[in-house]
């Protein structure tokens, strides 16, 4: 994807997603991840199909391949998880994306919250109608025109001003109708040219009584601003002053209006925010008492595990009061002006004085699942917007009393764990120390006699001169040497894995790896082996001393189990970040089915290959991990085996 692809997803004023040919997302836009409300970081590189319903995959990914035959999908209705794991109905459309050669390179994913879109398009229709209703019952007629002056939208004022029907009147032209056709249409089009808007007068005659009429032209425009005809208001100039009135008392209510949104607003916002179940009261019961001035209220809670719904907290009230009857199975807000009408209510919960009282229920899968209750000592008439208000107060109540009881419990979950995981932590490490122990106390007993025997073996050996005997007395040296060999690994693998402090200082590879050479030149004479080490110069490194038996295990290997009159060679050279060490000898090699396989414990090659203890190369691989490096063994050209470590260089492990 290239950066006009990316920058283009950014730039959409809705949610957009960008993806490749696999589905996988490559950039989402700001307004997708807030509707949807991940982070980009969580989002970008996973696949489209991991946020849609197991049981809906299979329909995106149709929808998916439907974008790649015919080009674009538009309207269709997917469903994606959001952040919260909640559903969220989408209404899409598909595209595709083209790169800067014009070639297919993925799909754009466009969509809106169906949701909202659907409750939007509800009221733009009401709107619609009510604006069309509004402007029929007005005495003020609208008429609008094309760039010509034929009317293309007429609204039922316009027939006393015209004389003629509503429906008439579309399609007809009003300059060529007109009694004064050359004065209008040299103002008509100065109109289109200019945009200088103009009042036309004009007299009418209805069942013998003459109305005169200022009509005001103003340019009607399009999206980018280009002249599409005119907008005509006909005013009745009798009623002038009624039409003014009944404009102030329309911006009055939608003033007020604006309001009670606004508090709506700040009203969930705050309930929100906080997580304390008393201080979500607290601010409930303030913007209760702004809305209403209420003299007591109570909220109202269905509880788990009886099902009832009982009271849950209360202000004004000497104990709790018994409404619960009066609120179970409402459906919408109730109002009860004179509560004394009302059998049990006038004095309830030691409260006395009540003169009304307002019921708020809090629906959940249409069952009554909280209730916010009001009680008034005057009477006094409640706007619908109060109403609303207060409907908004309790459910952001509700949302909020919820998020407080989910974050209690993943406290108190969160504390329990801690302390679990304290305790199988201090179960570990004494575990750990008993099996340091052991080991320590295996390795001192076991090795000592094992020493013992191998060095009374090595005496007789050259003492005795029967070779029946002395080759019996090599093999038992042999088994010896073998034992204290695997005593000794898997003393240094146990307390690998024992997660040990890994002390580390710097030391120079060359250096280690011509030592261990040295130590090998007398077993590699014997066999007439040659030991070629090519590590001049300075190989510097942070290492912990087991590198030596990492270099020794793979020096010794080669030269211990290699066949006689051959050369084993070791280099060190640079690569990239790493220092690259390479042991090469002309042995039978290892099959690749078990070149992974020997770096496991006890896994050795019975034939050919490497043998062993079946714990040097664990060993190997496990300190080699230690020091954020890596092993593996390759096929030598040569015939035999090369393998090869890479171990960080000190000034990266450094900056690291």
């Amino acid at each position: 994807m290239n950066d006009f692809g990316l920058k283009m997803v950014e730039a959409f004023p809705e949610a957009a997603v960008l993806m490749d040919l696999e589905g996988r997302v490559v950039e989402i836009n700001k307004v997708a991840l807030d509707l949807l409300g991940y982070r980009s970081l969580d989002v970008v590189g996973r696949s489209l199909f991991e946020f849609a319903p197991a049981q809906e995959e299979t329909t995106l990914r149709d929808l998916v391949d439907e974008t790649r035959v015919l080009g674009r999908i538009r309207n269709r209705r997917i469903r994606l998880y959001d952040v919260r794991g909640r559903l969220c109905e989408l209404k899409a459309a598909f595209s595709h994306y083209q790169d800067e050669a014009s070639s297919f390179a993925g799909l754009i994913l466009v969509f809106r919250d169906a949701a909202a879109l659907s409750k939007l398009e509800k009221e733009l229709f009401e709107l619609r109608d009510f604006s069309q209703a509004l402007l029929d019952e007005a005495d003020v007629g609208i008429a609008v025109t094309d760039l010509k002056g034929t009317v293309v939208f007429a609204s039922k004022g316009v027939e006393e001003a015209f004389a003629v029907s509503q429906g008439s009147l579309v399609g007809r032209n009003l300059i060529k109708e007109s009694g004064s056709q050359l004065a209008l249409n040299e103002r008509f089009e100065r109109l289109i040219k200019t945009g200088q808007s103009f009042d036309f007068e004009s007299v009418t005659e209805v069942g013998g009584e003459k109305r005169f009429y200022s009509n005001i032209f103003t340019l009607r425009r399009d999206r980018a601003g280009r002249a599409k005809g005119a907008v005509v208001l006909c005013n009745d100039v009798t009623k002038i002053s009624e039409m003014e009135g009944q404009l102030r008392d329309t911006n009055s209510i939608l003033r007020e209006q604006a309001v009670d949104l606004k508090r709506i607003v700040e009203i969930t916002r705050r309930l929100g925010s906080f997580l304390e179940k008393n201080r979500i009261y607290e601010e409930m019961a303030e913007a209760a008492r702004k809305t209403l001035d209420p003299a007591a209220i109570c909220y109202l809670q269905r509880r788990a595990k009886s099902g009832e719904l009982e009271v849950d907290w209360t202000m004004g009230f000497e104990k709790k009061p018994d409404i619960a009857l009066f609120i179970e199975g409402l459906k919408t807000p109730k109002i009860i002006p004179d509560v004394t009408s009302v059998k049990g209510l006038s004095d309830i919960g030691g409260f006395e004085g009540a003169c009304a009282a307002v019921f708020i229920p809090i629906l959940r899968k249409k069952k009554v699942f909280a209730a916010l209750a009001l009680f008034l000592n005057q009477t006094r008439e409640i706007r619908r917007g109060e109403i609303e208000i207060l409907q908004s107060i309790g459910n952001s109540a509700a949302v909020a009393l919820e998020n407080a009881r989910l974050y209690r419990e993943i406290k108190e979950s969160a504390a329990q764990l801690e302390i679990k995981v304290f305790e199988r932590t201090s179960e570990l490490e004494r575990s750990n120390k008993v099996k340091d122990l052991f080991i320590d106390i295996m390795r001192h007993d076991l090795l000592k006699p094992a020493d013992i025997g191998r060095l009374s073996t090595e005496l007789v050996l050259e003492m005795e001169e029967d070779q029946d005997k002395k080759d019996i007395l090599d093999k038992i040296l042999q088994s010896q040497e073998r034992m204290i060999d695997l005593i000794e690994n898997a003393s240094i693998l146990a307390k690998l894995e024992s997660g040990e402090v890994f002390e580390i200082s710097e030391e120079d590879l060359g250096a280690v790896l011509m030592s261990t050479a040295t130590e090998l030149e007398d077993l590699a004479e014997a066999k007439n082996m040659t030991l070629k080490i090519n590590a001049a110069g300075e190989y510097p490194a942070l290492v912990n001393p087991l590198i030596y038996d990492v270099f020794s295990n793979l020096l010794g290997n080669a030269v211990k189990y290699g066949p006689e009159n051959t050369m084993v060679s070791a280099k060190i050279t640079e690569s990239g970040p790493s220092w690259r060490i390479e042991v090469s000898d002309c042995g039978e090699g290892i099959p690749d089915v078990y070149k992974e396989d020997i770096f496991q414990r006890f896994s050795r090659l019975e034939k050919g290959g490497v043998k062993g203890t079946g714990l040097g190369l664990a060993i190997v691989k496990r300190v080699v991990a230690a020091h954020k490096g890596r092993v593996w063994v390759e096929d030598n050209p040569g015939g035999g085996s090369r393998f090869i470590v890479e171990i960080p260089q000190a000034f990266k492990n450094f900056l690291k």
